[in-house]
Parts: C-alpha cells; structure tokens; sequence
C-alpha cells in the first residue's frame, strides 16, 4: 500500500516516523520531496503540504492514504499525534493522539503510534481498489471531489448524474484532462458516439496537464 506522509514532526522525527510505516513489507510512504515538488506545480508557491494539497497530490500520484503526524508542547510535556485519510473521499480513517513527559520518551511514542497506522492500514478497507489506481491532476480541491463522485456514478451506470459531475469539475477546474475523457467515456457507454468524439478531442487538447501516468491511460 502506497502512502503520502505529511509531516509537521521536526526533522530529526519525520524519518523516524517514515521508517517506522515502513517496517511493514506492505507499506511505502511516497518521496516527501517529490511530494512538495508536485504541489508547488500544482499550485505555484506552494511551500508546506497542508491536508488540502497532500490529497491533491495524492489523487494525482494514485495514492489512496494520505498519514499525518506531528507534536506540540502539552502540559509540560509533548503530545504526538498522528491521523489517516482517505485520499480520495477526504475522510479521516483513523486518529490516535499519546502524551509523554520528556523528551527522552519521544522516540517510543513515535513507534506507539506507527504501529496503530500499520495495524489499521493492514485491514483497511475504506480505500477502493478503483481509487487507488485511478490518477488525475487537478489545481482545485473542489473540482478533484466532483471528479471522484463522478467516477463513481460512472461505475454505478448512473449516465446522466455522472454528465453532470463531470461537467462540474470542467467548470471549478477548465483544465481537468481526466474529467473530459470520462464524459468521452460516459458518452460512449450511452452510444452517443459524436459527443464521445467531441470530449476525447478535449481531452487530448489538454494532454499537457496529465501526468506521465495519465498519458498512458
């Protein structure tokens, strides 16, 4: 299982945190680096992942879990917390939160908490198999969130609510490739044979917004 890392640990903590997700054969936190790379291109001056462009990221680099963590001051102590997201449905999978006293504590917490997320991403469920293969790039949170919806009323063969969120996405986000190609696709799976046409030539005319990945698709 692939996952995006979003850290507000200091960074002496983030790659303990990373290596400890790791420890499970089945996890694979996603180049952090090329994580803020790919945000700043989705939106320029972007410099630290917040949870809006991590999903953004995400949905672009098919990674369906997006982990966050981080530690704060708390009753002269430290409170370390960490929380799992659904990328594409933006909701939270799983908060956990441990408090210590000192410093010297902090390293056991870290591995308390990744723990819990590999015990909990090894029976996650809530991720669809389709979501997490599926990849588009988009600059708009909002439009990224009509794609996915369309999708899944394309997949539940609801032809005419799928149109239609589809076209909300085109509308919040005029360069969404993928959004075209799935009303193409819609249209094909209606018959509608000219307006499929129409959509797969837009959406070729925005080839230069997909991702390698896209392309090939």
């Amino acid at each position: 299982r692939r996952v995006l890392f979003r850290s507000v640990f200091n960074k002496t903590l983030e790659p303990i945190m990373r290596e400890a997700l790791e420890r499970a054969s089945f996890i694979n936190v996603y180049n952090p680096a090329a994580a803020r790379q790919i945000a700043a291109q989705l939106k320029p001056g972007t410099t630290e992942i917040d949870d809006a462009s991590a999903r953004l990221v995400a949905l672009r680099e098919g990674l369906g879990i997006i982990v966050s963590g981080g530690i704060e001051k708390h009753r002269g102590g430290y409170r370390l917390w960490v929380k799992e997201m659904n990328a594409g449905k933006g909701n939270t999978v799983l908060t956990k939160d441990t408090n210590v006293a000192s410093t010297a504590e902090i390293p056991q917490a870290v591995e308390k908490l990744a723990a819990r997320v590999r015990r909990s991403l090894g029976d996650v469920s809530g991720t669809p198999k389709k979501m997490a293969e599926e990849t588009f790039t988009s600059a708009s949170l909002e439009a990224a969130q009509q794609y996915s919806e369309a999708q899944d009323l394309q997949w539940a063969g609801k032809w005419d609510d799928s149109i239609a969120a589809y076209q909300k996405a085109i509308e919040l986000d005029p360069n969404l490739s993928r959004a075209y190609a799935g009303l193409a696709i819609t249209y094909q799976n209606r018959g509608q044979r000219d307006q499929a046409n129409k959509y797969y030539k837009l959406a070729l005319a925005h080839v230069d917004q997909m991702s390698d990945r896209e392309k090939y698709r």
